[in-house]
């Protein structure tokens, strides 16, 4: 595993999936002091890609999506 920016990571996810979202907003909610997270890059990706995707198909076309990342003591959840 590598240190890997975890705020980077969702926003790739987001924009990678925007013809998907077509035009629903999404609500990021990172905290600015977001440390870097020991994780599998491709497999934290997948996760987020798969919980976006539920999201989008699982909710009302227009819904907005909201994504948030806590940091609790040494985890980010």
């Amino acid at each position: 595993m590598r240190s890997e920016d975890l705020g980077e990571l969702v926003h790739a996810v987001v924009k990678r999936l925007e013809p998907a979202l077509a035009g629903r907003a999404v609500q990021l909610r990172l905290p600015e002091d977001l440390p870097l997270v020991q994780c599998d890059y491709a497999q934290i990706d997948r996760v987020l890609n798969n919980l976006l995707e539920n999201a989008i198909r699982h909710t009302p076309s227009g819904t907005p999506i909201q994504m948030s990342v806590l940091v609790e003591r040494d985890r980010a959840a």
